[in-house]
């Protein structure tokens, strides 16, 4: 009954850990700065940093300098504050690396293709609020990575 019990466990942990392989190689985080409401509500650019870092190494992706990036994974946050409860929108991103064209008309714009964007809104007090939001940014890239993945089985099929 051991050995039963612990070959279900080995096989469940080498299954676990079989993952496929990335979309993406290496991501470039861009991390909006936290306005002072936010900072109140505990909320940190090195804390955002941080947790995207983290979710980024659990799904085997790379970050480094923007001109080695594949993609831009960016996060945004926006709050209220009333003094006691912070309500914050956080937003997660995978977008293309920004490039600069120019259009017939001549003048330069800014273009970017969004891969994925995620979002949720949580409420809290500003004594918790904070680490719900950095806790709350790995399930957000792991649906952005998932909805990804899907798109590109799909256009494989095309």
């Amino acid at each position: 009954m051991k050995k039963a019990l612990a070959s279900a466990f080995l096989i469940g942990c080498m299954v676990s850990s079989v993952q496929a392989a990335p979309l993406v190689d290496n991501l470039y985080v861009l991390i909006e700065r936290p306005t002072r409401v936010e900072q109140a509500c505990g909320i940190t650019k090195e804390g955002l940093e941080a947790s995207a870092k983290s979710a980024l190494r659990y799904n085997r992706i790379g970050y480094g300098e923007i001109d080695k990036a594949e993609a831009v994974l960016y996060i945004n946050t926006h709050g209220v504050n009333t003094g006691s409860l912070c309500a914050m929108d956080e937003e997660v991103q995978i977008l293309d690396r920004i490039e600069t064209v120019s259009p017939k008309g001549g003048k330069k714009m800014v273009a970017m293709k969004v891969y994925c964007s995620k979002a949720t809104l949580l409420t809290g007090t500003s004594s918790d609020i904070g680490s719900r939001i950095y806790n709350n940014i790995k399930p957000l890239v792991d649906k952005c990575l998932l909805e990804m993945e899907e798109r590109a089985d799909i256009l494989k099929q095309r």
